[in-house]
């Protein structure tokens, strides 16, 4: 038994490496062009409006518009997460590698025809990231039980942090102002080539595991029945229902986050190659709070990660609503105005890490009863927090007609929103040692 435990043991280590590796290198493509800094900028660059930066930051929620539900009947029916993850991650670098080269070739004399290419991209690469998203979280409930699950949630984010910073450098290196005053739109293609070879990585990383048995494939349920299903597990699982109410919320408080960077640029006066520094200060955040997160997480468990990450994030919003006042109001010079909005960035970065964990732990923690409905659970979410999160996308509008303070003050209601109900969850301990499925 002793042998039979070790070879488990290693099994875990080498899917946890493996993982590790798998999600850095995809997180590490994202940060270099991360939607609320690098790609609202570029848009801006090719001379894209306030509402296509809105639509920017809010593809992923139109991607979950019925299509996680269909992946997770998809997965009911197939055994395999591994192959489908591979795959997913190697396409998802063809399409960027594709559009680096297309920047370099006709972004200066065909910029409308540019930003054309990059939604059509962008729009296919929110629907492989939505199904990998399902497929990955699938795969980690079968690989770890639920203290490993977190475990690994957290090292995800603290090495995310580590290599992030390392992004947010080489970004602020490669957007750095020419001779004219401004940054060529060619500089952005080396971001998104770079970006495509750590996809490339990612889906090497996967074939590295060793997927564990699953129970054969079964007839897989419509989508409408799959839309039943999710709609019965909401009305009897009280935490489920609580974990969504929050989670639709965060789409809606992001209606403010491309803004950010905009507001900076454009009212501010704060010089581009900050947009390197600000992911510099957001992933450093991310990073040194994701010591405090696993504190809470090893006294108090994921749920109070999530009721501590929710109650301050309301912080960013915050800052971007009062800065420019008490900026003109303490006379502040042009570099303290580029580093103090920087704050802002410190806890947009530090109130994410937390949700990010919270939100992968308990999505897998409120499921834990029903683990053959595991990816029920995932899909339906992703579903449910889509139909209400597409209002995100009348953030330009809103940014049009009202301005800034209007959605900077949007977004603090909805995190007080989300806060609320985070506040309301109530998961028991886990009684026994998970049975991975």
């Amino acid at each position: 038994m002793e042998h039979v435990g070790e070879t488990v043991q290693s099994a875990e280590m080498r899917h946890h490496a493996s993982m590790l590796l798998h999600s850095e290198s995809n997180r590490l493509a994202q940060n270099l062009l991360s939607p609320s800094l690098v790609l609202a900028v570029l848009v801006r660059a090719l001379g894209g409006s306030d509402f296509l930066v809105g639509v920017l930051a809010n593809l992923r929620m139109f991607s979950k518009l019925g299509w996680p539900l269909l992946i997770s009947a998809y997965l009911l029916r197939h055994p395999h997460r591994r192959r489908i993850l591979s795959w997913l991650q190697g396409i998802r670098g063809l399409f960027y590698l594709l559009l680096g080269v297309l920047l370099v070739v006709i972004s200066v004399r065909y910029p409308t025809i540019m930003l054309i290419a990059l939604f059509v991209v962008l729009i296919v690469n929110a629907l492989l990231v939505e199904m990998g998203q399902v497929v990955r979280l699938d795969l980690l409930g079968r690989l770890f039980s639920e203290r490993k699950q977190t475990l690994f949630f957290a090292n995800d984010q603290l090495l995310a942090g580590v290599f992030g910073i390392f992004a947010g450098f080489f970004i602020s290196i490669v957007l750095r102002s020419g001779a004219t005053g401004h940054v060529p739109l060619s500089r952005y293609a080396y971001l998104l080539i770079v970006a495509a070879f750590m996809l490339f990585i990612s889906a090497l990383a996967i074939l590295l595991i060793k997927e564990p048995q699953a129970p054969l494939p079964r007839t897989g349920p419509t989508l409408r029945e799959q839309f039943r299903t999710g709609l019965n597990i909401l009305q009897r699982n009280v935490n489920y229902r609580r974990f969504i109410m929050t989670r639709i919320t965060l789409p809606l408080y992001h209606i403010a986050s491309p803004f950010y960077i905009v507001y900076a640029i454009e009212v501010l006066h704060v010089p581009t190659m900050m947009v390197g520094y600000y992911t510099v200060l957001q992933i450093g955040a991310n990073l040194l709070t994701n010591f405090l997160w696993r504190w809470i997480d090893g006294r108090w468990g994921a749920q109070w990660v999530m009721k501590s990450a929710m109650s301050i994030t309301l912080m960013a919003p915050l800052i971007a609503l009062t800065f420019r006042p008490l900026a003109t109001y303490a006379h502040l010079s042009q570099p303290a105005i580029n580093w103090g909005f920087g704050l802002l960035y410190l806890f947009f970065g530090g109130t994410m890490s937390g949700r990010i964990i919270a939100i992968q732990s308990l999505l897998l923690q409120v499921s834990r009863d029903e683990k053959t409905l595991r990816p029920t659970y995932i899909g339906f979410s992703d579903t449910v927090q889509a139909i209400f999160g597409v209002g995100a996308i009348s953030g330009g509008i809103v940014v049009h007609y009202y301005g800034y303070d209007a959605v900077f003050g949007l977004a603090i209601l909805f995190a007080l929103w989300g806060t609320y109900n985070a506040l309301r969850i109530h998961l028991p301990p886990e009684e026994a040692t998970a049975t991975m499925v």
